[in-house]
């Protein structure tokens, strides 16, 4: 089978499970697809090749990046590790060639992972608590409840936030329900997730 094909099952693996996390995907071009995690801006590029524009300027226009927005970039491809590689130090070029400020984070995906969604779950974990306060706030799949407990840390009043809709999970197994503490005092960040039983 060609390597069309197998990209086009993964994109559609990739896809089908971030719908859990994210009110929308928008397709840019046919390789590339954005959608945000809350607030948390997001893209994913799927690349057949092993061959990318290696001018920042270019990757940031097809990619459409703001500068001085904190963005996470999913990239899908044959050998993950070295395209993450390249492409996270052309994005570095783009302040020293341009006068960018780039944030932007670098993730790679194989499309032959037969473990993709759990490669993916990982990466989406990481993602959620490194910007939990865009990830949270005006989040409408989240809703915040009142916490019984103050933060283990500074043991201030904490913000909680629950997923409105349970989830599943490749890494655990199952069903689950994604949870959030976020403690204004301390800046502490805790994701979990609450197992879900279903009949």
């Amino acid at each position: 089978m060609s390597t069309r094909y197998f990209l086009v099952k993964a994109t559609q693996r990739v896809l089908n499970f971030v719908k859990y996390f994210t009110s929308g995907v928008t397709q840019y071009e046919p390789e590339v697809y954005a959608f945000t995690l809350g607030q948390h801006q997001v893209r994913l590029w799927v690349l057949e090749s092993d061959f990318f524009w290696h001018d920042p300027q270019i990757i940031v226009e097809r990619m459409r990046i703001s500068e001085g927005e904190p963005t996470s970039l999913l990239v899908l491809c044959k050998l993950p590790n070295l395209m993450a590689y390249e492409i996270s130090q052309s994005l570095e070029n783009a302040r020293k060639w341009y006068g960018m400020d780039l944030r932007v984070e670098v993730y790679g995906l194989n499309y032959l992972d037969a473990h993709l969604e759990q490669t993916l779950e990982r990466i989406l974990m990481s993602i959620l608590i490194k910007h939990l306060e865009q990830v949270v706030v005006g989040n409408p799949l989240l809703r915040e409840e009142v916490c019984r407990y103050p933060c283990p840390n500074c043991f201030s009043r904490v913000r909680y936030y629950v997923a409105q809709q349970p989830r599943p999970t490749y890494l655990y197994g199952g069903v689950v329900r994604d949870y959030f503490i976020l403690c204004p005092t301390c800046g502490l960040k805790i994701h979990g997730i609450e197992t879900v039983v279903t009949r």
